[in-house]
């Protein structure tokens, strides 16, 4: 049991955020912060897998307006940035099962 945190800072224009194995977790929390750029969107993407991961976009961020999402649990989660965010910031907090 417990809290992990996890954070993909100063993500820019293009970035993929490296992958974090998250077996076992649930998503608890996202935050996003920075500069989204005119319509610059952040995607989360997820694989039910660990290594190599085969990843789908789960979530799409728009200007850092994050909805509810009731405690996925993936195998490996990581942030894709467009083309027009120019320095993001991700953090997730995750909990035990």
């Amino acid at each position: 049991a417990g809290t992990v945190k996890v954070e993909w800072a100063g993500l820019t224009s293009s970035a993929d955020g490296q992958p974090f194995d998250c077996t076992g977790l649930k998503i608890v929390s996202i935050h996003v912060s920075g500069n989204f750029g005119s319509g610059g969107n952040l995607y989360l993407h997820a694989s039910d897998e660990i290594s190599p991961a085969s990843f789908n976009q789960w979530l799409k961020i728009e200007n850092a307006s994050i909805g509810e999402h009731n405690g996925p649990m993936f195998g490996s989660i990581k942030p894709v940035a467009d083309a027009a965010i120019s320095n993001v910031k991700v953090a997730i907090l995750f909990t035990g099962r």
